[in-house]
């Protein structure tokens, strides 16, 4: 199941074949701006300060989240056995990938 725009695809692999086609010199830098108002994409993309911004709220929250996970569970002596360790482990590297 799909859930972006079928067109907006389409167009965004267009575009991305006349940047290539144009880092080639196959064409000129009127040909590919004409291909990119005739095939627009509406994808919402924020620009670098904002990707970088969302980075590190994002590893902030789950620093803290982890932290509250922790503190919850210090008092039971879980954390003391090697599962608990593995465990985690297992979970942060199977989400970071």
């Amino acid at each position: 199941m799909i859930i972006y725009n079928n067109i907006w695809l389409a167009n965004l692999l267009i575009r991305e074949e006349a940047q290539k086609a144009r880092k080639a010199e196959a064409i000129s830098i009127n040909e590919q701006k004409e291909i990119e108002d005739k095939h627009p994409v509406g994808f919402y993309s924020p620009n670098i300060f904002i990707r970088i911004g969302l980075f590190i709220l994002t590893c902030i929250i789950v620093s803290f989240s982890i932290g509250l996970l922790m503190l919850m569970v210090s008092d039971t002596n879980v954390i003391d056995k090697w599962g608990f360790s593995f465990l985690w482990g297992f979970l942060l590297t199977s989400l970071l990938s």
